[in-house]
């Protein structure tokens, strides 16, 4: 369990490295960068350690596709860009959104049956979401489509539903075909940023970098941490636990976020982000009253 909690810890951690990345460069080359980077240095490695492991079977392709589009394209792309918009414990809370994609995703495509509590749970936690949408950044209020969410706050969620299906797809490859968890993210990730890197020009134009040098420390710690270590840490836990219960431990992102967002850059915390949080664990007390439930029959 306490790996668990690193995992959110350092997680959280990253919303406020890219962050301070964003204002170096555009998002969708940070996402291309990045992943290109990340995923040729985890390649390279299980190349050297274990080169039998690295061989995938043509039927597995697409799911790989998948992977690379959902969780790394997409997924981080949306997530970037509305990033730039919002403040880092908004951005933080708003990927309490994943149990709930997770649960949706696992019911309509997956068809796993849910019993009436934990839909009532369901509901309750998007009541939940509901007061920090209220809160607006001056950035954010130029991107408004309408009177309760704005267009970055759309993008994170919808990066958030994405990510989501993505690591269902990631559970199949790891836990059904038994690949490495190391090789199912390399290959993801190197491809995801490649072909994000592609649509860079069409997307946001020329390239931009400024300050090369804080731009490549930064960038560097993102690698290493988000990429490399809670990614494949996050692959490893679905090995062991449910897509479900490591998704719903996600919920202490945001107070970790909150934490290093207040400390590292001296944001306010907002009344909505408290009251929320408050609804949101009151909902996931409740799904996992019926989890339980569904364990003891």
């Amino acid at each position: 369990m306490y790996l668990v909690v690193l995992l959110n810890a350092l997680f959280a951690s990253t919303f406020v490295v890219a962050k301070v990345v964003l204002s170096y460069t555009k998002p969708i080359f940070l996402v291309g960068a990045s992943m290109t980077i990340g995923g040729l240095l985890q390649l390279l490695y299980m190349g050297i350690k274990t080169p039998k492991k690295c061989v995938i079977a043509f039927k597995d392709v697409g799911l790989f596709a998948q992977v690379s589009v959902f969780s790394i394209m997409l997924s981080y792309g949306m997530q970037f860009w509305g990033m730039q918009y919002m403040p880092v414990f908004k951005s933080c809370f708003l990927y309490n959104f994943g149990p709930f994609a997770s649960y949706l995703i696992a019911a309509f495509l997956f068809k796993e049956k849910m019993k009436l509590k934990k839909w009532l749970g369901l509901l309750v936690g998007f009541i939940g979401i509901m007061p920090i949408l209220l809160s607006t950044s001056p950035a954010e209020q130029g991107q408004s489509i309408g009177m309760l969410i704005s267009l970055p706050e759309l993008a994170v969620i919808a990066s958030v539903a994405c990510y989501s299906y993505g690591w269902f797809i990631i559970r199949i490859l790891v836990h059904d075909r038994h690949y490495s968890p190391l090789l199912v993210n390399g290959i993801s990730m190197f491809l995801g940023g490649i072909i994000t890197l592609i649509s860079v020009p069409i997307i946001e134009g020329p390239i931009v970098i400024h300050e090369m040098l804080p731009f490549f420390y930064l960038l560097s710690g993102m690698i290493l941490v988000e990429f490399l270590v809670c990614n494949n840490l996050y692959a490893y836990l679905l090995d062991k636990y449910s897509e479900t219960f490591v998704s719903f431990t996600t919920f202490s992102i945001p107070l970790f976020g909150a934490l290093y967002s207040w400390f590292f850059l001296n944001e306010h915390i907002t009344w909505h982000f408290f009251v929320s949080s408050i609804i949101v664990a009151a909902a996931i007390v409740l799904f996992y009253s019926a989890e339980h439930e569904d364990k003891r029959l």
